[in-house]
């Protein structure tokens, strides 16, 4: 793992991933890898990281809660009663009347409500709690006084080990609890050979959570005022997306296909307001693969029409190899960025851009480079 990339780890680490979910918890568990150890990240982004994880899974096992609490309410299972009369719905078909006691043995339906597995959640659940407490600080207090008000709801049982048979609410929060419970043993790290269990982080998605933050900084530093949104954050009038397909997509029609939803085009970064900017992240410097950027944001203004599409990514080494003569025009446009920090060029009546932004360089100075473009289109 390079210098640039460690940095990247921790100021991602630090600024972002405690705050915002872009992630979702099963999302995360992919992530789980046997792999190399990073040394050099601090100890505090580390923290921040567990902290994140945390988050995600009471987010998680809130929503398995409810889940399990309707389920809870609606679930009917068949069973066998004893009785001198018959209760409830029965199953002719498989009653009998047993003599000499004229007892009934009947099958009937009978709710879930105090099923077993409702008291190995409501374990799980407290278990999950007393794990959080030691990782959530002030800006996720509520969220773990939501889940204690639903784990009130469940009744105290005992811990056991998960079953095949047990519904898929309980088996997710049983995953959660295994990841929760050996936190402080998993470190952060790369892909490699030896067997410790580590987090690994994909850079290129951390590059656009960097850019990510840096955007929400912009706002933020003009005032905007910041919430939460159905897959995104509203800031004042503006919408931000995170790796979202766009409603306003020119595309309607594929073949004969009666969904076309997977071939439209999913911006990394998407503002939207009465006009939208689409920003593309490549964290690279393989020549081919920022002119498909730049060729990206080019297809970006016909199907979505912003006001603007920019393509963001840290600069090319100078000894970079030319395939043909679209890299050789990539090349040159890199050249002229480096000078000002981006280079504008018009497409299809639009002003586009390529920006240089190395988060091994100040977050200051790479806000100030993204300022000089957002200026010119939010207000």
């Amino acid at each position: 793992m390079g210098n640039r990339d460690t940095i990247l780890l921790n100021k991602v680490g630090k600024y972002y991933l405690q705050y915002i979910g872009v992630f979702s918890f099963s999302t995360l568990l992919k992530l789980f890898k046997e792999g190399k150890e990073i040394n050099d990240v601090d100890a505090t982004t580390i923290n921040y990281i567990r902290s994140y994880i945390v988050c995600l899974g009471v987010r998680s096992t809130i929503k398995n809660a409810r889940k399990a609490l309707r389920d809870r309410i609606t679930y009917r299972e068949l069973g066998i009663s004893f009785d001198r009369e018959i209760r409830g719905r029965v199953s002719i078909s498989h009653s009998i009347l047993s003599l000499p006691k004229r007892l009934y043995a009947f099958y009937s339906y009978f709710e879930g409500y105090n099923a077993p597995e409702y008291f190995v959640m409501g374990n799980l659940l407290r278990r999950i709690i007393e794990i959080a407490k030691k990782y959530l600080d002030s800006h996720n207090k509520e969220l773990l006084e939501t889940l204690r008000k639903i784990a009130k709801k469940f009744p105290k049982g005992e811990l056991r080990e998960e079953l095949p048979t047990d519904p898929i609410w309980l088996k997710n929060v049983f995953n959660i609890y295994y990841i929760l419970s050996t936190l402080d043993k998993i470190n952060i790290g790369v892909r490699g050979d030896n067997e410790a269990k580590i987090v690994e982080f994909i850079t290129w998605k951390l590059y656009e959570l960097y850019i990510f933050y840096l955007v929400l900084n912009y706002l933020r530093e003009r005032g905007k005022s910041i919430r939460g949104i159905n897959g995104g954050i509203e800031i004042s009038q503006w919408k931000i997306y995170f790796n979202r397909r766009l409603k306003n997509s020119s595309l309607n029609k594929v073949d004969d296909l009666d969904s076309i939803d997977k071939f439209k085009g999913r911006p990394d970064i998407s503002i939207l307001n009465a006009n939208t900017i689409i920003i593309e992240c490549k964290y690279s410097n393989y020549l081919p693969y920022i002119t498909a950027g730049r060729f990206k944001i080019m297809a970006y203004t016909f199907e979505y029409n912003p006001a603007t599409a920019i393509l963001v990514y840290p600069g090319l080494e100078e000894d970079s190899i030319e395939y043909d003569s679209e890299d050789e025009g990539t090349k040159f446009l890199d050249k002229k960025a480096k000078e000002k920090g981006f280079v504008d060029f018009q497409y299809n009546n639009k002003t586009l851009y390529i920006a240089i932004i190395d988060p091994a360089k100040d977050d200051d100075e790479n806000m100030k480079l993204l300022a000089r473009i957002l200026d010119q289109y939010i207000h």
